[in-house]
């Protein structure tokens, strides 16, 4: 009696959180399963934020357009000022893209944009409580392909790098403690590999607990190929996951799809191009250009 006494309240605790309907957390995918997960999603052919041509379009018209041309996914930033709004959002995304047969991965913004911007004006208890209320709402849909944790962290060797880099730490597992079934990731290498980089050891330790590998590249065209091989063969050397270019393709450098596509083909990386119609940034006009404008403000831009 004694040692089932002991017993029971030794489980005590576990039982009670599972009880409690929290998820117990799980750990970095090994390759292996990083490389399951790939071979059952095939090969991701997306695109980024689905915003109108004119504005009659909605959303739903962006989507169809995509599908008709083959692309299977859509990469967006998750809107709101809660977590409520946040999760509605979306569960809208997600109902939009399946009408489709299309996948979804949401660019977790609320730290990355929010925190940075106030400069922890806020707690970064209630923005953990926000990751983890909005990944806990849908770890278990299979409609969303992976999480994207930040867009675009700086990589230069300055202390935002490093915080940065922290925070994202964080972010890491509180979304693991949600248990989630889809892989984690973010785009921390976004520019060209400088081996000599001082940050870039403490990226690739960041980079080394993702679930699958994460870049931006725009210069496919640039240096005959070789600065988009170096980056993709770093990534191969932290870790032989999937690789995912979440941003990709710029048209006025001459790093269309011909270009862009054959560098990709070799190690088989899954895309998300950015621009689905000629009047998106990146057809005719590069970013930070005058040519390039905002867009119109009678477009609708899918508020909450």
């Amino acid at each position: 009696m004694k040692r089932t006494a002991i017993l029971f309240y030794t489980l005590l605790p576990l039982l009670l959180l599972i009880g409690s309907g929290q998820a117990l957390a799980r750990k970095q995918w090994t390759e292996k399963q990083a490389w399951k997960w790939q071979e059952e999603v095939g090969v991701i052919k997306g695109f980024n934020e689905p915003n109108p041509a004119y504005p009659s379009m909605t959303r739903v018209d962006v989507l169809c357009k995509a599908h008709e041309v083959g692309l299977n996914s859509v990469r967006f930033w998750v809107r709101g000022r809660t977590s409520d709004d946040q999760i509605r959002y979306i569960q809208q995304m997600i109902d939009d893209a399946d009408q489709f047969g299309m996948t979804v991965s949401p660019v977790i913004s609320c730290v990355a944009d929010n925190y940075w911007r106030n400069r922890g004006k806020q707690p970064m208890q209630e923005y953990e409580a926000t990751v983890r209320k909005v990944i806990r709402a849908f770890a278990k849909e299979k409609r969303i392909v992976f999480w994207d944790l930040w867009n675009e962290p700086r990589y230069e060797d300055k202390a935002e790098t490093y915080e940065q880099m922290d925070i994202l730490e964080q972010m890491v597992q509180w979304c693991r403690d949600e248990n989630p079934i889809q892989p984690l990731t973010s785009s921390i290498i976004w520019a060209t590999i400088k081996r000599n980089s001082k940050s870039l050891k403490r990226m690739a330790e960041v980079e080394s607990m993702m679930d699958i590998h994460n870049f931006h590249y725009y210069n496919c065209a640039l240096n005959f190929s070789k600065n988009i091989n170096d980056m993709m063969d770093y990534l191969q050397e932290i870790g032989s996951r999937p690789m995912v270019a979440t941003e990709c393709l710029t048209r006025t450098n001459g790093s269309g799809i011909a270009r862009t596509f054959a560098a990709f083909s070799k190690y088989k990386v899954n895309f998300y191009i950015w621009g689905l119609y000629i009047n998106d940034c990146n057809w005719e006009a590069r970013w930070g250009t005058e040519h390039l404008r905002p867009l119109r403000s009678d477009v609708p831009q899918y508020p909450l």
